[in-house]
């Protein structure tokens, strides 16, 4: 899988089902993430760790892609209210919100 779009909807799909394992097959083990509140997680691990007690549930609102690169616009639905400021991010490789960009060259998995 090396789509753009495929790689991040593959993401957020997981993440929808609550699957986490698939979902952090799609990080790469560099990834580093902010989340919403400003956490730091330093591995995937520690943020799908994290991801398994959150459920949220993504609201997509646009979808951009120009060759490699995706974007994605969402709101983020969970079970309580959440305060968040989203970044930029290269792929589900280097995700911190925002804007999902994946290099399609660049195996996803």
């Amino acid at each position: 899988m090396n789509d753009a779009k495929e790689v991040v909807m593959s993401y957020i799909r997981a993440l929808d089902s609550q699957d986490y394992d698939p979902a952090r097959r799609l990080l790469s083990d560099e990834v580093r993430v902010k989340g919403p509140a400003g956490e730091m997680f330093s591995t995937p691990k520690e943020f799908i760790h994290m991801l398994r007690s959150y459920h949220g549930k993504y609201d997509l609102k646009k979808v951009f892609t120009d060759g490699n690169d995706f974007c994605l616009l969402y709101d983020l639905k969970t079970p309580r209210p959440q305060c968040s400021r989203v970044h930029g991010t290269k792929a589900a490789r280097n995700l911190s919100g925002q804007c999902i960009a994946v290099t399609a060259g660049e195996p996803a998995l």
